[in-house]
């Protein structure tokens, strides 16, 4: 069975954000939420378990992790915008395109 990993870090910090997406996956078995920081250790045993990664950003400076999933040959979706660009060119990864808009992100 497939399962949706959605990591995410310092979800307590954005009280609105964390309810939401708690309410958006209630009662789905195939959702895990895991939120908090890893290791180096512990983010490559989580990258090498999953066939794809999606990471969608405002702003990602180099992206380690995209970069990360790329050498272990995982497909990646991500945001066709920031540092990512100057490595994201491989045929296994998928851009979405975006437009820039003004936030309240604290």
């Amino acid at each position: 069975n497939s399962i949706l990993v959605l990591k995410t870090r310092n979800l307590n910090g954005s009280p609105k954000a964390n309810d939401r997406l708690k309410k958006a996956i209630a009662g789905a078995e195939n959702i895990r939420l895991m939120d908090g920081s890893m290791s180096g250790e512990e983010r490559w045993k989580l990258m090498s378990s999953v066939d794809s990664l999606i990471s969608l950003h405002r702003s990602e400076g180099f992206g380690l992790t995209i970069a990360e999933a790329m050498a272990l040959g995982r497909a990646v979706v991500t945001t066709n915008w920031s540092g990512n660009m100057d490595f994201c060119n491989e045929e296994r990864v998928w851009l979405v395109d975006s437009h820039l808009v003004d936030t309240d992100d604290p």
